[in-house]
């Protein structure tokens, strides 16, 4: 029978290589997992409280993508915002042109605004449409007694835990 000790450590060595993104290695981690000697149900529920840090690890890195996505926007807002003020003073000052360690130059273009466009009655060689599978209304179909070829009905275990 191994020791308290050892059957922690064995638990800490399958969450450090669940929580390795560096490797894709999933046999080592089913041969760990396997050769664990503790009882089934003791290892189902060391092992959930696993899946349960992992996931709350993913929840903490969300939380921080969201973070560092606000902060680029703001770093990119305050890229434009000092673009404008420079585009701002050369058209105050009446300045096309001025050369330092860089060149900066006003100068005119054309562009076109489609926000008042609308697509109805427009001809189609001017209309893009994407085409996809409305997956809920198939199912729907399928199952009032429907068919549709490439449909194929999969039978699935679903592990529930709570």
């Amino acid at each position: 029978m191994a020791s308290l000790f050892n059957i922690g450590a064995e638990f800490n060595s399958l969450y450090e290589m669940a929580n390795d993104t560096t490797s894709e290695d999933s046999e080592a981690l089913i041969e760990l997992f396997n050769s664990l000697e503790v009882d089934m149900i003791d290892k189902f529920d060391a092992t959930q409280y696993i899946i349960k840090e992992l996931k709350n690890d993913v929840v903490g890195l969300a939380d921080e993508i969201k973070r560092l996505q606000d902060k680029k926007k703001a770093l990119e807002n305050r890229a434009d915002r000092l673009r404008s003020l420079i585009e701002y003073t050369m058209e105050l000052s009446g300045t096309p042109k001025l050369k330092g360690k860089f060149t900066y130059s006003l100068s005119d273009k054309i562009s076109y605004n489609f926000d008042n466009v609308s697509t109805f009655g427009l001809d189609e060689q001017f209309l893009r449409v994407k085409t996809e599978l409305d997956k809920a209304k198939i199912t729907e179909f399928i199952k009032l007694g429907g068919a549709i070829d490439g449909v194929v009905l999969e039978d699935k275990k679903v592990l529930t835990i709570r």
